[in-house]
């Protein structure tokens, strides 16, 4: 029997971490021809439309457009303070039209939610009208206990609360979120599911040498954002500015030239699509992580960077070093502590070695399409 998946996806074609998983996990999916999919998604900007990430899409994966809100931007600039929990919540209404069609005209369905927060209200609304219908929230982030947002007000709390009730199955990216959910909310732990982050196959990981020379000379890359407080690289700078033993170039791309002006040796590239950052990872001898240094939200961009066949440096708090504990079993990756004598003495040990990174063998493990076979386990879960 066809299953019928609607996902809502508003912001399926920008290049942050939750389209990266969509993009990558959906076109999988469609290969079971017992999954119908489509999409609810809303255009984007033509400024972000340049950088859209370019998928082969199944011809029998169907989209569903919808215009975006003129309110929208009226109203962004005070949305944080008065429109709660985000201006999206001004589009549900209209949303809710089009998706009732959608379920009305099918008669088996599951709906899968994403961010914006305001979304998860549709939980709420689609099981009032349609309570055969199987609703699945995949979270990402949490609304209250966000470490990236100092603004944890505790009608967060209640708004979360509210929302997950109706939903049949929760989907989160860490052990650390399935846990708090359980503890905060009470909600079943035997209908939350982990499905982490994912990277792509390196195709040509297995054909090269991956015994790679360190030299006195000496580049990195990060991809990535910094949030104040929660993940800065204040002490990575500071190191590599003393070191003069080692020439160090790092470069960062996406980031915010707050972070990085007033220091030597490092060049600033416009975020760009994951295909480019690969490319950069390739030319670079060591690629840079910087972990949060608290909460339960973890980086999935750890898998990403474990596919990649070369040198790869964690920088993180030593009180969270057992995040990490089953990756600095792999080759060629250094778990270092985040203060700057702690950074300084990583190059000045690593500087002159050959390290062996070839960690092939993990690519299935963290691909893509491993990611989406646990994801196809959950909707053909049987209810």
């Amino acid at each position: 029997m066809i299953k019928n998946i609607f996902f809502i996806i508003p912001m399926y074609d920008t290049i942050g971490p939750r389209t990266i998983r969509f993009k990558s996990i959906i076109p999988e999916l469609c290969k079971n021809n017992n999954l119908r999919i489509r999409i609810l998604k809303l255009p984007i900007n033509k400024s972000l439309s340049d950088y859209a990430i370019n998928v082969e899409v199944p011809k029998h994966l169907q989209f569903t457009f919808l215009s975006n809100n003129w309110v929208q931007k009226v109203f962004s600039y005070i949305s944080s303070v008065f429109i709660l929990p985000d201006i999206k919540i001004l589009l549900i209404k209209s949303f809710l039209k089009k998706i009732e069609l959608e379920i009305s005209t099918n008669t088996n369905i599951t709906v899968i939610i994403t961010r914006p927060f305001s979304f998860y209200l549709f939980g709420y609304f689609l099981k009032k009208k349609f309570p055969s219908i199987r609703t699945i929230l995949d979270m990402g982030d949490p609304f209250y206990n966000n470490s990236a947002d100092s603004k944890n007000y505790v009608y967060k709390k209640y708004f979360e609360a509210f929302c997950l009730k109706y939903y049949d199955d929760l989907i989160v990216t860490n052990e650390l979120m399935k846990d708090f959910i359980v503890n905060t909310y009470k909600y079943p732990k035997e209908n939350i599911h982990i499905i982490p982050q994912g990277g792509k196959k390196v195709k040509q990981a297995v054909e090269r040498n991956e015994n790679i020379k360190l030299n006195t000379s000496i580049s990195l890359v990060y991809a990535g954002a910094f949030y104040k407080k929660l993940r800065e690289p204040n002490n990575y700078l500071n190191a590599i500015n003393e070191i003069s033993e080692v020439s160090i170039k790092t470069t960062f791309i996406g980031v915010s030239k707050n972070w990085i002006e007033g220091y030597k040796n490092v060049v600033l590239i416009e975020r760009v699509t994951n295909d480019i950052v690969y490319k950069y990872y390739d030319e670079c001898d060591i690629i840079l992580f910087f972990a949060n240094q608290y909460g339960i939200q973890t980086s999935g961009k750890i898998y990403e960077l474990l596919i990649v066949n070369k040198p790869l440096l964690i920088i993180s708090n030593k009180d969270r070093f057992f995040l990490f504990e089953d990756y600095i079993k792999f080759p060629g990756v250094f778990l270092v502590e985040n203060s700057k004598e702690s950074i300084k003495r990583f190059f000045y040990e690593i500087k002159d070695t050959i390290v062996n990174c070839d960690r092939s063998m993990y690519q299935d493990k963290f691909s893509w399409e491993n990611r989406s076979k646990l994801y196809e386990k959950v909707l053909l879960k049987k209810t």
